[in-house]
């Protein structure tokens, strides 16, 4: 590329940082903060009569539309300079959208992780993992993984956590329930048993017919 023709826009409006760009319809599309949306024509950046005022996550151009993420709402912009809402109680803040051949749309949302109408409606595809985000241990045994979420702060009170023993087996994640609560280790037995220890509320012993104990 010649940078020598490059032309450098830093007055007015665009005196603030650009918070996203791309191409559509053959013109390329700007976004401000507080300010709104520009397209970029005849040489000149003109703003757009929709979005003015907001502030934007993301700007990304497919085929068909220009997808245009604002605070907690998703945005599509066609060619003839309609802007449209994208309304579904799964986006809630919208980071990066794209929208395939198909005019499906992906949306990576902070609350839901990915989303898509493929099948219609909004759904989450949420990949295999454990129930909780953050281990407190995780125990390696026999070919497979348990992780406990754990149950005590920096004071050693009890946290009341209630979340599941999470066993990684046969490559993809499961939950096994327990009563107990403030999970903090595992152990497996010789003869398959399943030893659960806890900050406070007792040791649980489940035999491999799954009968439990509680000592």
């Amino acid at each position: 590329l010649d940078f020598n023709n490059w032309k450098r826009t830093e007055s007015g409006d665009f005196v603030n940082p650009v918070n996203g760009i791309a191409v559509f319809n053959n013109s390329a599309y700007a976004a401000i903060n507080g300010i709104g949306i520009f397209r970029y024509g005849n040489g000149v950046w003109n703003p757009e009569n929709f979005l003015q005022s907001a502030n934007f996550n993301f700007l990304t151009a497919s085929s068909d539309h220009l997808l245009i993420g604002s605070g907690s709402n998703l945005w599509t912009l066609n060619a003839s300079g309609v802007a449209d809402q994208v309304i579904s109680e799964n986006i809630t803040l919208p980071l990066a959208a794209i929208q395939d051949e198909q005019n499906k749309l992906w949306v990576g949302d902070n609350q839901y992780g990915l989303i898509s109408d493929l099948t219609g409606n909004f759904v989450s595809y949420i990949p295999n993992g454990p129930t909780f985000t953050g281990a407190f241990r995780l125990k390696s045994e026999n070919g497979n993984m348990h992780a406990v979420a754990g149950g005590f702060d920096t004071a050693g009170t009890p946290l009341g956590n209630g979340d599941d023993l999470n066993l990684f087996e046969n490559g993809s994640w499961q939950a096994i329930s327990k009563t107990l609560t403030d999970l903090t280790d595992v152990e497996e037995g010789l003869n398959g048993e399943t030893f659960v220890a806890t900050f406070g509320s007792g040791l649980e012993r489940a035999d491999a017919p799954g009968n439990i104990t509680i000592f």
